[in-house]
């Protein structure tokens, strides 16, 4: 008896392999691919089997599949890198009207990644995924307006404005944050400070530390929002901490001379030489002040102005002059 069942579990063991098997070559492809995925991203042990299960379905024209494919040979996160292979599937996918695969396939023809950098080919794609919606593509679309120099300043500046908005309205944060510094920067657009602070803080709530800077600025300020220097202060930290430099300069400018926040010379001596460290021009004649005001060191304050002397800064010349008299 005891020989019978266990012939009975093994039977049904395979059976139900058998099943399983079937279910994989035969089973809903959105079922399939989400079974692929699972091998590839939880079971490192299983990854081949998972980018097999894939490729079946890309040579049998999966849109979704060949996409996907796609983005495993790019990533380097589960095999060796190989944009020729991406780029095939991409193709191949894009050819069907998936906007991702549009999308991707027009980054590597605008960055020549894997592939001659092509910009009219590049356009196009980045068209057909913006015109189905994808918020990305809407963004670089924009971008490509708004740095177009063979067109004139308002007309490509009204078309960029058209393709950042539709991007913005679905949550991208990068065309909400670049919305707002077209209308704060550009006199088309005065008296838009409400809306621009409006945007900045939509992206800055996302984490684009270029927003955070903004939005902050807008708050020390009292721009298109209450005024409200600590939490500038909070944003300008945010986005110092990324590496923005504005804000290291504009944070440093803060703990030097005490606005909204206790004076720190250690802190503002932080902030500026890393303002500085990425090229912040105005960084080293504040770093001069902070030396000279700060830590009566006429030597170091000298070398600053110097540095910022060199670029032409006034204040930096004038204290030169200061100290020379």
């Amino acid at each position: 008896m005891k020989r019978l069942n266990f012939l009975f579990v093994e039977l049904l063991l395979a059976s139900t392999m058998m099943f399983a098997c079937d279910s994989v070559k035969t089973g809903n492809p959105d079922e399939q691919i989400e079974l692929a995925l699972k091998y590839i991203k939880e079971d490192s042990t299983n990854v081949d089997k998972g980018i097999g299960l894939l490729t079946d379905l890309a040579n049998d024209g999966n849109a979704n599949a060949q996409y996907l494919l796609g983005k495993v040979f790019t990533t380097g996160d589960y095999v060796e890198p190989n944009f020729r292979k991406a780029i095939k599937y991409w193709q191949q996918s894009a050819n069907q009207g998936n906007a991702e695969a549009q999308l991707n396939l027009a980054h590597c023809y605008c960055y020549g990644l894997g592939i001659d950098e092509d910009p009219q080919k590049a356009f196009d794609l980045y068209k057909q995924a913006a015109e189905k919606d994808n918020p990305e593509a809407q963004f670089c679309l924009g971008e490509y307006y708004y740095y177009n120099l063979d067109m004139d300043f308002p007309q490509r500046t009204n078309i960029a404005v058209d393709w950042y908005s539709k991007a913005a309205k679905q949550g991208y944060a990068k065309a909400q944050y670049r919305l707002g510094y077209v209308y704060e920067g550009d006199f088309f657009y005065a008296h838009y400070d409400n809306l621009v602070a409006s945007l900045y803080e939509s992206a800055a709530k996302q984490g684009l530390a270029e927003a955070q800077y903004s939005l902050g600025k807008c708050l020390f300020l009292g721009k298109g929002v209450e005024k409200d220097t600590k939490k500038a202060i909070y944003y300008y930290k945010l986005a110092a901490d990324k590496g923005v430099a504005g804000a290291q300069y504009d944070l440093g400018a803060c703990f030097l001379r005490g606005d909204a926040i206790e004076q720190n010379y250690e802190k503002a001596k932080y902030w500026l030489i890393e303002a500085d460290k990425r090229g912040y021009r105005h960084a080293a004649s504040l770093l001069g002040d902070c030396f000279y005001y700060g830590y009566k060191d006429v030597e170091s304050a000298k070398y600053w102005y110097q540095k910022a002397a060199a670029e032409k800064d006034r204040h930096a010349i004038d204290m030169l002059n200061k100290i020379s008299d």
